[in-house]
């Protein structure tokens, strides 16, 4: 009996050891293939992307989408704000005028790891974010999609003009081959468009909620950036 108990523990590690190994396998066989199936795919596009040949001396428009980010962290700005976490999660704002409803909709977002970026209406608000945003130090970037794809068409070989504000912190942190619309301007500090970018990791705490997830809360008040016809006509067609 003794033999055969010992027998059946033999038999038993065996099979989970068997499935362990099993399992291990499949999962490295899977990632294994995926990886390959992504790298096929990028060698591919590469390939193809050689074989054609680019139209040399082309002059390229690209816009409108530049801005200038700081990265700070939300909890750090909650607390720069004064402010504290409320009671209850309520219903997001439709509109984002009071510091309130920025602590309302942030809270949605914060505990469901989710991202967003929103317009702030309120310039009063607007100027005491950015205030306490700006005071925690953070490094001004050149941010915005427009710069992104300019760069790309600038390495292509094309002539780019980039229909942004051309404002002096962003003439110094693009490329030098990339042209901005008429003259060089240096603004007043407020003049240009920031986007505050509110990050936040999974597991952190604020108060009694927690992020289920790292993720962005982003927040602007856009004035060069927005397609209305004033825009176009300053940053366009009058550097055609």
């Amino acid at each position: 009996r003794r033999v055969r108990k010992q027998w059946y523990q033999r038999r038993v590690l065996f099979f989970f050891f068997s499935l362990s190994a099993f399992i291990i396998l499949f999962l490295l066989y899977t990632t294994y293939q995926r990886h390959w199936r992504v790298n096929t795919i990028k060698s591919g596009l590469v390939d193809i992307e050689k074989d054609i040949a680019l139209p040399q001396n082309k002059r390229i428009l690209v816009g409108v989408g530049g801005c200038l980010d700081i990265f700070v962290r939300a909890v750090d700005l909650m607390d720069a704000l004064s402010v504290t976490p409320p009671d209850s999660i309520g219903n997001p704002p439709q509109y984002l005028n009071s510091l309130e409803d920025v602590v309302t909709e942030f809270v949605t977002f914060f505990v469901e790891g989710a991202a967003a970026e929103r317009f702030v209406r309120s310039e009063e608000l607007w100027l005491k974010i950015r205030e306490a945003a700006l005071g925690l130090g953070p490094e001004l970037k050149l941010g915005g999609n427009g710069p992104v794809i300019a760069k790309r068409m600038v390495e292509e070989g094309a002539e780019v003009l980039l229909a942004i504000q051309n404002e002096k912190l962003y003439r110094e942190r693009i490329m030098e081959e990339i042209k901005l619309p008429g003259e060089t301007v240096d603004t007043e500090r407020d003049d240009y468009d920031l986007h505050i970018i509110l990050e936040f990791d999974k597991g952190e705490k604020w108060g009694p909620y927690m992020a289920t997830r790292g993720n962005r809360y982003i927040v602007h008040r856009d004035r060069h950036n927005l397609p209305n016809i004033s825009t176009l006509w300053k940053t366009w067609l009058r550097s055609l």
